[in-house]
């Protein structure tokens, strides 16, 4: 299937509609925000905890810096996928928690995370057979 000039439905006649190039460039940003290293596994860790701290977050995920963290939290919380509380304490005290929007996120996802685990034969099986006939596409213009 060629992709339309409009980014147009997927399937036909499963009630999707045209999409608008505004529309698509929503979810172009959307597929942006959710394709970054870091944002799949902050909402991952924030799925099944109400009102998790900053520091909390920041262990449960190795290799994530802070300056990551914080802007990965900015984004989700722009988009409207996350709240964040502060407490005017001392020391100061944020915490995170998912809105319904950001849970609903979370499931599509997951959704998306099960069906690569489902279909990860076909798919490697894909891979292989594609690398086998372009290594030998090249090894054939090689020898001409």
């Amino acid at each position: 299937m060629r992709p339309a000039d409009t980014a147009t439905e997927a399937t036909q006649g499963q009630g999707i509609r045209p999409v608008t190039p505004q529309a698509a460039e929503h979810v172009r940003r959307l597929f942006d925000l959710t394709g970054e290293r870091w944002t799949v596994p902050v909402l991952a860790t924030l799925r099944d905890g109400d009102h998790v701290r900053f520091g909390a977050v920041q262990r449960a995920l190795p290799g994530l810096s802070q300056k990551q963290l914080t802007h990965t939290l900015r984004h989700l919380e722009r988009d409207g996928y996350l709240l964040r509380t502060a407490y005017a304490t001392i020391p100061p005290r944020v915490e995170y928690s998912l809105t319904e929007l950001g849970h609903q996120l979370v499931t599509r996802l997951f959704l998306v995370g099960k069906f690569a685990l489902d279909h990860r034969q076909k798919i490697e099986t894909a891979r292989q057979r594609y690398d086998a006939a372009t290594a030998e596409r090249e090894a054939m213009s090689q020898a001409s």
